[in-house]
């Protein structure tokens, strides 16, 4: 429920926004002004980073903070990781734009030390598909500052070592489950 709320929010605020407009009112100018997207998403992500959330919800922040990107592709509401190139082509440039800010605010460095903090597997997973989904269209920022990190921060490989582990582990518990 939350999910749909978050990626609604801008469906939300022009329906605001409209109506306000219709009725006269300069409200619509004024509505949001204290609404600011940085600082929300930035508190966002120290949230998740303080690990005081449960699984659940933890998983459920990784959504929200992937589904900022996803949400631009008005055709599908699948993980950007299971796009083809034509399934997002039309939104390319606004799906770009989202990337690269929160490229700007730190998300990548946030994801990387969340990767080498975080040993849960589906924690893991679902931070893996925010990195995806940063990635998608080979963002140049993002690579930039993944390659960043990667260079001074993890010269011991933790994350490319989680990554090569993270499939055989989710294949083999999949398996003892079903």
């Amino acid at each position: 429920m939350l999910v749909l709320w978050v990626t609604n929010i801008d469906l939300r605020i022009n329906n605001i926004m409209a109506n306000a407009a219709r009725g006269g009112q300069r409200s619509s100018e004024t509505a949001f002004a204290n609404v600011s997207y940085n600082p929300i998403v930035s508190s966002f992500m120290t949230l998740l980073d303080s690990k005081c959330l449960g699984k659940e919800l933890h998983i459920t922040g990784l959504t929200l903070l992937r589904k900022i990107v996803e949400v631009e592709n008005k055709e599908l509401v699948t993980p950007a990781a299971d796009w083809a190139g034509e399934d997002w082509a039309a939104y390319q440039k606004i799906i770009a734009a989202r990337q690269n800010s929160l490229v700007a605010i730190g998300c990548v460095e946030f994801l990387c030390k969340h990767l080498q903090d975080i040993d849960d597997d589906d924690v893991l997973e679902q931070t893996f598909l925010v990195c995806i989904t940063l990635l998608l269209g080979g963002n140049k920022k993002s690579q930039d500052a993944f390659f960043h990190y990667f260079q001074h921060q993890d010269q011991s490989n933790v994350i490319l070592m989680k990554l090569k582990r993270l499939p055989h582990r989710l294949r083999r518990r999949r398996l003892q489950i079903g």
